[in-house]
């Protein structure tokens, strides 16, 4: 169990995303009801009694830096999000050209163009 802790440490420590989405997925698969740190919660019922003490440290800082972790992250996220809603909006917009010539418009200059030399 010492080994479920020590991978989750690490992966808490590399943890990295840019989408919320996949933040709030890792959340629930850390924190969530079936989650693994939930589970190792539940399974801390089985814990010899003269190791309860280390283990439940040891469970409990992994659940505190997860939560750091999570919070920190999302507040990186939102503030990329108002520093990109920080734009001109009466600045004027790019010129957009609208549809084509029609065929029969093309045709006619060329005939022009070639009766004109």
């Amino acid at each position: 169990m010492l080994e479920k802790i020590k991978t989750l440490e690490e992966e808490i420590k590399q943890f990295n995303c840019e989408i919320e989405k996949s933040l709030e997925d890792w959340r629930i698969k850390l924190l969530g009801k079936k989650g693994e740190i939930t589970q190792l919660f539940e399974e801390f019922k089985n814990v010899l009694p003269e190791q309860k003490k280390e283990f439940g440290q040891r469970l409990n800082s992994l659940k505190n830096s997860a939560i750091t972790k999570i919070v920190s992250i999302k507040e990186q996220l939102e503030t990329k999000e108002i520093e990109s809603s920080h734009e001109d909006k009466t600045r004027p917009s790019e010129l957009v050209e609208l549809g084509t010539r029609h065929p029969i418009s093309l045709v006619k200059e060329k005939y022009l163009e070639y009766f004109r030399s």
